[in-house]
């Protein structure tokens, strides 16, 4: 079969991979649809967050090919949490914060184990959701960012009448957008470069959305403000735009080291990392599955796997894309 790996040279390569054998406990999948995520994306930046050889793709969807002894069938759709197995034992897991369990990152699928961007993938049988009827399978590989938006937004204690800004546009910044709003937020504005992002997230009803030249015209601090950047340069943004007695909260990690220089407003800065435990995960399942949340306008284009170069250029280009998709049954 074929699969997009990260090589042992640190470069991303599409190879033939022998179709994987599902051990005691495992499931086989034939994956319907991957994410390309920007882990994925930053691999060869970042090769010591990976496995030499290992198939990318942590955001995927399938049907169940060979199930384990349990409740799952012959093709039954199925989604992966690619963090789920935490130890239970670590100081992190026993103050409930299993997103931070060593256990559960280093098994993660697409970075420590063989993910989804293949024609089929095994997974640990507890890691492995139901989809529900009414959602499809490119739909549910959704679950996963979702997830890291809902864990963001339940840090940032967004509340009914609360104004929200977002940093970046991406996928989790438009995610996070539709959950703010969802919870009641009052207003709201997306600051991001990118005119075609910018467009998309006022179409998914973004009070405004603005250019990071045209922040200083803002007339209002935020209650919430959620930096999903990664830019260094977004962080002095973030404390300029929030109220006092607000809240900054931080997703992913800064390339350069951020100063704090002058603070102007007392306010709380949260650093939000991933989702913690099966249940928000299946929380973020139940989102996609009572409509809450639209992922049609956040998915600019599916891509055969063995055009994952274009997909991967395109997704690095914001005017470009929100969010592509890799289909490895040919199916797009």
């Amino acid at each position: 079969m074929q699969a997009v790996v990260f090589t042992s040279e640190a470069r991303v390569a599409l190879a033939d991979r022998p179709e994987p054998v599902a051990g005691d406990g495992e499931v086989l999948i034939k994956v319907g649809a991957v994410g390309i995520c920007g882990t994925d994306l930053h691999a060869p930046v970042k090769p010591e967050m990976f496995t030499p050889g290992v198939v990318l793709g942590h955001e995927f969807a399938g049907t169940v090919a060979r199930p384990a002894a349990g409740p799952l069938s012959d093709g039954q759709p199925v989604v992966v949490n690619p963090i789920a197995l935490s130890c239970g034992r670590c100081q992190a897991c026993r103050r409930g914060f299993t997103n931070q369990c060593l256990t559960a990152l280093a098994g993660c699928s697409g970075v420590a184990r063989d993910g989804g961007m293949a024609q089929f993938a095994v997974a640990d049988q507890r890691s492995v959701h139901e989809i529900p009827e009414n959602v499809a399978l490119r739909e549910a590989a959704w679950t996963e960012p979702l997830a890291v938006a809902l864990r963001a937004l339940g840090l940032g204690g967004v509340r009914a009448a609360s104004t929200v800004a977002v940093l970046g546009a991406g996928a989790i910044g438009q995610l996070i957008l539709q959950l703010a709003l969802n919870a009641g937020a009052g207003e709201t504005v997306v600051i991001e470069p990118s005119r075609l992002r910018r467009d998309v997230a006022v179409a998914c009803g973004a009070a405004q959305a603005v250019s990071p030249a045209e922040v200083p015209r803002l007339d209002r601090a935020y209650d919430v403000v959620f930096d999903c950047t990664g830019a260094a340069d977004a962080f002095a943004i973030s404390l300029a735009l929030v109220a006092p007695g607000g809240r900054v909260v931080v997703l992913g990690s800064y390339p350069s080291p951020i100063s704090l220089g002058h603070v102007p407003a007392e306010a709380s800065v949260v650093f939000s990392s991933v989702y913690r435990d099966d249940q928000e995960f299946a929380a973020a399942l139940r989102l996609l599955a009572r409509g809450l949340i639209d992922t049609r306008p956040l998915t600019t284009a599916i891509m055969p796997l063995p055009e994952y170069e274009k997909a991967f250029a395109s997704l690095l280009d914001p005017e470009q894309a929100v969010k592509v998709f890799l289909d490895p049954v040919g199916q797009s």
